[in-house]
């Protein structure tokens, strides 16, 4: 937290830091008094920051002394504390940052993975189009008894099938109701954290963990 004296997560949200900190400076912010950027402002630009940009980079400044604003929430991911009382702020966890590096990686690659399906699916479909259409063209009522329109439906014949729907390659993670014990199932979706440091299916901040089932199971 940029601010750790005082625990209400919304009072000096946006800010001056300056001002905050002190609580009074001989040189006023602007002449209608302390600079401070609305909670909805900083949201819009959390939102549009890129991958490569980190919170402290995209904070609005203090026209006058030149600091961040106050911003109560997390400056590694953007994440707002604003709505959560003091009580509630999740512990400090130093795998934290690890972990959403890994996850950004693990988006990147599935990301492109997926592009790079969709483009084969469409060049083999279109393959398949054109071979199909070449045959067509000569109409029913002539055989196809060059060399040439012969090997293409020998090619049509052996083109690999469409690949299966996408929904048939969407891992299953378990529900409400699952009761099984996730030792060696990798770590929870919900927190990133291993099952042995749940207590049953509830992970360490209250919410319920989830993890991939493995093939078969249901």
């Amino acid at each position: 937290l940029f601010n750790e004296n005082c625990s209400d997560m919304q009072t000096h949200h946006g800010e001056c830091s300056l001002v905050a900190m002190r609580g009074h400076v001989d040189t006023p912010c602007t002449e209608e008094g302390t600079f401070r950027v609305s909670a909805a402002e900083i949201a819009k630009k959390i939102l549009a920051m890129s991958s490569t940009d980190s919170v402290a980079d995209i904070l609005p400044r203090c026209p006058t002394h030149k600091v961040l604003v106050i911003f109560n929430g997390c400056m590694s991911c953007g994440h707002l504390f604003t709505d959560t009382s003091w009580d509630d702020l999740p512990k400090y966890d130093k795998k934290a940052m690890a972990l959403l590096e890994v996850d950004k990686k693990k988006r990147k690659a599935a990301e492109l993975l997926a592009n790079q399906i969709r483009i084969e699916a469409a060049m083999l479909q279109f393959e398949r189009d054109a071979v199909w259409d070449k045959l067509k063209g000569r109409g029913s009522s002539k055989p196809i008894d060059t060399p040439v329109e012969r090997q293409g439906k020998d090619i049509l014949k052996d083109l690999p099938p469409l690949p299966p729907a996408v929904h048939k390659f969407k891992p299953r993670d378990c529900g409400p109701e699952c009761t099984r014990q996730h030792f060696g199932d990798g770590d929870c979706l919900e927190c990133g954290r291993d099952y042995g440091d749940h207590s049953g299916h509830t992970c360490w901040e209250g919410t319920r963990g989830r993890w991939l089932l493995p093939a078969g199971q249901v």
